[in-house]
């Protein structure tokens, strides 16, 4: 899924699937994901699929945030087994705090995701073509998804945006910024929070990266500019891509290595841009806003208690 087209494609096809569909669709998605699905009852025949006592529920397209969500999650769901709740949705369905406490009152202290159509996505674009073929079930989905030819005009033209509104809002800064001024606190503390041996090393990255992060602050907060989905789709990929790359429970895990801030930076980029000294600039500049804006590692000194992982993270997701 390397072009706007063919992910547009695939979007409009989860998208559009009946309720009946897209739950055959989310059990060939989990038998990819974690083979041991197999073994397991399929949310078709049960209306769920418990994976090592994680639980994925389907929600159905007409479902409204406002009903009761815990009518979502069948009664015979073995209570004492549950260590995590999955919600599969191929709409904008979302969970407030309020509805998560609501079943945590019924069901213990337990790890509550959504999984949308982003994450779906996200999910998909590790699979190889037989597996996709398998996964999709259509093949004239499946066709387009693999022959789409890219629009280089409009790549090129989302690409001439950025960079005219760079251009447009960048000052030169006359020195790096002071880390020990109370300005600074804040990622400071961030950093504290999540590295013991790297930590000058990160600030060193963040300094350095100052200007070009404060002209994607900017970026981002212009909502003239930029719909705010758009904002919430990146933090979206972070939260997915930082657990599928430390293997974390979650994405409030502490980040503890340095590497792992070099292989989101390696995320960011396109492979032909990647050794790109002002891409890979750029995308460092915009790793260090969303780890300064907590859109992954620890946020608090209760996110550094570890607790211990789930299978291969693969039902972590990003509410």
């Amino acid at each position: 899924m390397n072009n706007i087209k063919t992910k547009k494609a695939l979007e409009n096809y989860i998208s559009n699937l009946s309720d009946s569909d897209f739950i055959s669709f989310c059990d060939r998605l989990l038998i990819k994901l974690n083979p041991t699905t197999l073994l397991s009852s399929s949310i078709l025949d049960n209306g769920f699929n418990n994976i090592d006592g994680n639980y994925f529920i389907p929600v159905p397209n007409e479902f409204e945030t406002s009903s009761s969500v815990e009518s979502l999650i069948p009664d015979d769901i073995d209570h004492d087994s549950v260590k995590s709740i999955i919600f599969l949705s191929n709409n904008s369905f979302f969970l407030t705090p309020e509805q998560k406490e609501i079943i945590r009152s019924k069901l213990g202290k337990i790890r509550i995701d959504v999984w949308g159509l982003e994450t779906i996505k996200l999910r998909l674009s590790s699979f190889s073509e037989d597996e996709l073929f398998f996964i999709i079930g259509d093949d004239s989905v499946f066709s387009q998804y693999f022959s789409d030819v890219p629009d280089l005009y409009e790549d090129l033209d989302i690409i001439n945006n950025i960079f005219n509104f760079i251009k447009a809002n960048a000052q030169p800064i006359k020195k790096l910024p002071n880390l020990e001024s109370k300005k600074y606190s804040g990622i400071t503390k961030k950093v504290n929070l999540n590295f013991t041996t790297f930590r000058e090393r990160v600030l060193d990255l963040y300094q350095l990266s100052y200007y070009h992060k404060s002209i994607v602050e900017k970026y981002f907060q212009d909502s003239t500019i930029h719909d705010k989905s758009e904002v919430i789709i990146l933090r979206e990929f972070f939260h997915s891509k930082y657990i599928s790359i430390t293997g974390y429970l979650k994405s409030t895990y502490p980040v503890n290595e340095y590497k792992y801030l070099e292989m989101l930076v390696d995320a960011c980029l396109d492979e032909q841009f990647k050794k790109k000294q002002k891409y890979q600039l750029w995308a460092k500049a915009i790793v260090m806003y969303f780890f300064e804006y907590c859109d992954f590692g620890a946020r608090t000194k209760e996110d550094t208690i570890i607790q211990g992982k789930l299978f291969d993270n693969l039902n972590s997701d990003l509410t």
